[in-house]
């Protein structure tokens, strides 16, 4: 072998390595890059805009026309979602829906004689603790979508609703979670 060959075969390994740090650097800074995107990366879902009759704070005076005390469970998958407390609570600020009291109780205190929806305390939770909360309908519960495997079923006392009208199911006046006669609780389930 030749002086020059060996030359020529060590100059392409010193090339090849150097191609192959190169490369690899490139690889890895992309990673990186992806990654960091990824933890930084947020969907945009709009804020959520309450309508005027969920807008409003109770006063601290009066009787209000609307009393209920619904119980709520979610569960996705078979596991508890928690229902956190002070939904619709900023502040002093309480809003006609809201979770201040035990865990799970829905607390509908309103001045406005109108019929109050599951979705009306979805669009509460999500203007309390951001967008994907206030995500309910037949085919969605936060990011949660059906599908061929997955529905949304509710059930109330522990019956199933056949055919719910899901975000529009009304909330009846003067549910009393601390009444047995007049207990409404209400399980939503995603499976």
């Amino acid at each position: 072998m030749s002086k020059s060959s060996k030359y020529s075969v060590g100059e392409d390994r010193r090339r090849q390595r150097r191609f192959n740090v190169i490369l690899l650097s490139a690889a890895f800074l992309v990673t990186v890059i992806v990654i960091a995107y990824a933890f930084t990366y947020t969907t945009s879902l709009p804020p959520v805009i309450l309508p005027d009759y969920l807008k409003t704070c109770i006063p601290a005076t009066g009787q209000p026309v609307y009393v209920s005390t619904p119980t709520i469970q979610i569960l996705i998958n078979g596991q508890s979602q928690t229902i956190p407390p002070n939904i619709g609570v900023s502040g002093s600020c309480i809003r006609p829906i809201n979770t201040r009291g035990p865990v799970g109780v829905i607390h509908i205190d309103a001045f406005e004689n109108r019929t109050y929806t599951l979705g009306d305390f979805f669009l509460v939770w999500g203007a309390t603790y951001g967008p994907t909360y206030a995500i309910f309908s037949k085919n969605q519960i936060f990011n949660f979508k059906t599908d061929p495997n997955h529905n949304i079923t509710i059930s109330v006392n522990n019956y199933p609703i056949p055919n719910p009208p899901y975000q529009d199911f009304p909330l009846p006046k003067n549910a009393n979670v601390s009444s047995p006669q007049s207990q409404l609780n209400i399980l939503i389930s995603y499976a």
